[in-house]
């Protein structure tokens, strides 16, 4: 039933807090919700799965978030877990590119937040798209878009007194539920503004990172390959690339290959490690190459003055 899944998601985001991660994922796995309106569940998912250090299974629950069916419950939380994955793994061209997307896409909301811009701006549009995801603002939707098919209804009437009472009590209904939803906009707008805006801040926060790690000595990365070699399965398996297609049956089982970037890395810093130890041995002989020549050239300046000495 439905209260038996909200309880099963609490709990299962209690027990995230807990870091308790294995115990959630079995929880989320438990709700029984009809598929489409999982999409919460997902990104959930993937957070649990990425503090696990599982970032192929939380990558996949991104690439799930990202169907067509989810496309109203996007939030801008997908690119910062999708920059923080690549960057552990030392991907950082990618990391990078998942930034810029994110601030690319709600650009034009940092700047109507900045003007102090409405909801019913233009360029809140991405904000707005947050904003109608709320279920108690699409609730008020419904009520009203009820209030309006009814009082259609109303000419259908014969009586000319009670037609003209409906209306006016219709009318009247109707323009207090507007004012109700737009007070629950109004609101739904400021709490997802200062929202949108702390995720601006983790966005700034993930450049910084990435833009360090790519300078961290790659024998203090954590990440290693997928699968340990004794948990692989005996019977070959089938792989197939990935073409943007999403099969419902199969949105809870997407899994990423990623490569072990971080161990390419170490190579890579073992190759500069060894030039830059060339490098300053170079710039030594260099440097005492020329302090023997400025002492020799010293020395016949010092000779020089004395010949010309009577």
């Amino acid at each position: 039933t439905a209260l038996t899944d909200e309880v099963r998601w609490t709990t299962a985001r209690l027990l995230f807090e807990k870091a308790d991660f294995p115990a959630a994922i079995k929880r989320y796995r438990q709700i029984k919700t009809p598929l489409f309106e999982q999409a919460n569940f997902f990104l959930e998912l993937a957070w649990n799965h990425y503090q696990l250090g599982e970032y192929e299974q939380a990558l996949g629950y991104l690439y799930t978030f990202k169907a067509p069916s989810f496309k109203a419950f996007f939030t801008p939380e997908f690119y910062i877990l999708q920059a923080l994955i690549y960057k552990e793994v030392c991907l950082y061209d990618l990391a990078q590119v998942s930034v810029e997307e994110f601030f690319q896409r709600y650009q034009a909301s940092f700047t109507a937040i900045n003007m102090r811009q409405g909801a019913s701006d233009q360029q809140g549009v991405a904000l707005a798209e947050l904003i109608l995801q709320r279920q108690k603002i699409k609730t008020t939707m419904a009520y009203l878009q009820l209030l309006e098919t009814e009082k259609a209804a109303i000419d259908d009437v014969d009586d000319n007194a009670l037609e003209d009472y409906l209306h006016r009590l219709y009318a009247l209904q109707i323009e207090e539920t507007q004012q109700q939803l737009q007070q629950q906009v109004d609101s739904a707008y400021t709490e997802e503004a200062n929202r949108l805006l702390n995720f601006q801040e983790q966005g700034h926060l993930a450049e910084y990172e990435i833009a360090i790690s790519k300078f961290t000595p790659s024998k203090t990365k954590r990440y290693k390959s997928t699968q340990p070699e004794k948990d692989k399965p005996s019977t070959p398996q089938v792989v197939f690339n990935f073409q943007g297609e999403y099969w419902n049956d199969e949105l809870l089982n997407y899994q990423v290959i990623l490569p072990d970037a971080c161990a390419q890395q170490a190579t890579w810093d073992l190759i500069s490690n060894a030039d830059l130890v060339d490098a300053l041995d170079n710039e030594q002989d260099d440097e005492e190459s020329n302090e023997k020549d400025d002492k020799k050239n010293e020395e016949q300046a010092v000779e020089e003055q004395r010949e010309e000495k009577p």
